[in-house]
């Protein structure tokens, strides 16, 4: 007939058992977790980095394109007036040298009129038509200087007007190309952001994952080895108790 204490003891050996193996797999779980969130929270740390970095890049970028644009604008009305301004000062130097033509013109036939008119009035119309030669030439001499004076204006605004556009054309392409530039560079960072943030949102959502088992399952760890060692004393005394009383 089988001892009933055999029984007993037996038992309490295989709770005993039992409990190193469940003390062995928490501590497998345990070493897991902490592995897995470990890893998830370097990710965390490097994606939310990288997306904060991202879009400071992005945010940047952007305001160097809207000023860019804003740049070019600008230098493009410039270089509309500055075709405007060009185009009214020819228009008024041809007018102005049409007139001065004309005075010219006018005063040189004035002159040949009083010639003429001296060589058949001499003796009486002598001094006054000599006074009006002096008129004539005088006029023909200012006019002829103030249509000198003012093509060498012209021609000179003309020449620095040419420099200017060159100069903000030149400008205006320089920036577009930066634009074009930075467009493409921008493209690629938004492209790299969302890359970033999927893999945040993948690694949230894994951290969520890992939570119930490795978070939010009741007791520590800590406190579960300790209610399991003392489990496990109380057995191994109640065993030795057994052995003692067979």
């Amino acid at each position: 007939r089988a001892d009933p204490l055999d029984k007993v003891k037996q038992m309490i050996e295989q709770l005993v058992v039992r409990l190193k193996d469940q003390a062995n797999a928490e501590t497998t779980k345990k070493a897991w977790c902490d592995a897995e969130l470990k890893t998830n929270k370097a990710t965390l740390e490097e994606k939310g980095d990288a997306a904060s970095s991202l879009e400071a890049e992005i945010d940047q970028l952007e305001a160097q394109i809207s000023k860019l644009e804003e740049d070019t604008g600008s230098l493009s009305t410039e270089l509309t007036d500055l075709d405007s301004s060009l185009t009214k000062a020819t228009e008024l130097r041809a007018k102005e040298k049409e007139t001065n033509e004309a005075t010219v013109k006018e005063a040189k036939a004035g002159q040949e009129a009083v010639a003429k008119a001296i060589s058949v009035l001499k003796e009486f119309y002598a001094k006054a038509a000599l006074l009006q030669t002096s008129d004539f030439s005088r006029l023909e001499a200012e006019t002829t200087a103030g249509e000198a004076a003012s093509t060498k204006e012209h021609d000179a605004f003309v020449e620095e007007s040419k420099i200017t556009k060159a100069e903000k054309s030149k400008e205006v392409e320089h920036k577009t190309s930066t634009k074009h530039e930075k467009t493409s560079e921008l493209i690629n960072l938004k492209a790299d952001l969302e890359g970033t943030q999927k893999e945040l949102a993948a690694a949230e959502s894994y951290y969520e994952k890992l939570k119930p088992d490795c978070l939010d399952a009741g007791p520590s760890y800590a406190e579960q080895k300790a209610r399991r060692e003392e489990e496990m004393k109380d057995l191994k005394e109640a065993l030795e108790m057994l052995e003692a009383a067979a």
